[in-house]
């Protein structure tokens, strides 16, 4: 049910650094979800695609750390666009592709989201928990490893999003790394 979080997406918005990420950290965008540059703190901050987050420096070790939580606010959920909660702060460690390399704090902004985006994402959020809701009656109703495997899936693979989830998480390091292991075998179990 990592999407019904969401619905606090619908009524109030999350904040953003506007910085995504590949999964081997590269920067690809600093500008989503934000309508222009000077209004994304990447952007403000110097931060261009194509530079990569040192994850040598970054390092979740230990876990309960203001490190950690900024590696999870741009990496966590395997890198892409990230949302985080109001006046979350990461401090992340830079390497430019053209300069020397640098730390950088970035203030999280509160991200735009239209109307008809909050609208569209009120139905997504719906469409997923009546989606789990149904795999839940199916291992109810008929307890099986098939329909276990497609219940796990349905949690993990559903219409629904899970950016409040994640930014949520952003502030318990140890949880959300318990969370991507736990999510790893279950996704592994429904395949």
């Amino acid at each position: 049910m990592l999407s019904v979080p969401e619905l606090y997406r619908v009524t109030y918005a999350l904040s953003s650094l506007g910085l995504t990420a590949d999964n081997n950290g590269a920067i690809v965008d600093v500008v989503t979800p934000f309508l222009s540059p000077d209004r994304s703190p990447a952007a403000r901050a110097g931060i261009q695609p194509g530079d990569k987050v040192d994850f040598h420096h970054m390092r979740c070790i230990p876990a309960n750390t203001d490190n950690c939580r900024s590696l999870i606010s741009v990496m966590g959920d395997l890198g892409g666009l990230g949302f985080a909660l109001p006046n979350f702060q990461a401090t992340l460690a830079i390497l430019p592709k053209t300069a020397p390399p640098r730390v950088v704090t970035l203030q999280a902004a509160p991200a735009p989201l239209h109307w008809l985006d909050r609208t569209i994402l009120l139905a997504n959020t719906i469409a997923a928990v009546i989606f789990i809701g149904i795999a839940f009656l199916l291992v109810w109703n008929r307890p099986s490893r098939m329909s276990w495997g497609f219940f796990l899936y349905a949690i993990w693979f559903n219409p629904g999003q899970g950016y409040t989830y994640y930014a949520w998480l952003q502030t318990w390091p140890l949880a959300a790394l318990a969370e991507q292991i736990i999510e790893a075998f279950a996704q592994g179990a429904a395949c």
